[in-house]
């Protein structure tokens, strides 16, 4: 029980971080795969005790573990992707302005 319930709030902590937090649809999509687990959880709760299923038991907290690695690893590259996009626009600003400055600069001399 008390695996159980470990298990219910990690996986509803991992979907709320990454349903708040997340910078692009599919990393939003992929908070759906912690959010299924914990419904698969409650309906089956009591049903699959460790006493009864040890090895199943062992490999679903393996497979548990592995599903909130896996978003934890979906968020990083979710903010790196983020900060790269920033980046790329942040350049592009700068090169427009410098374009129109230097354009500017161009225009006002051959005027005089």
């Amino acid at each position: 029980m008390l695996i159980n319930m470990l298990s219910l709030v990690a996986m509803t902590i991992a979907f709320s971080y990454m349903m708040l937090k997340a910078k692009f649809g599919r990393t939003r999509r992929l908070a759906m795969v912690p959010l299924a687990c914990v419904a698969v959880e409650l309906s089956v709760t009591g049903l699959l005790t460790p006493s009864l299923f040890p090895v199943l038991t062992a490999v679903l907290i393996l497979l548990k573990g592995v599903i909130l690695a896996c978003c934890f690893s979906a968020m990083r590259a979710d903010a790196a992707m983020f900060r790269r996009r920033a980046r790329r626009l942040a350049a592009r600003k700068a090169a427009a302005a410098s374009e129109l400055r230097i354009n500017a600069l161009v225009t006002s001399g051959c005027c005089a």
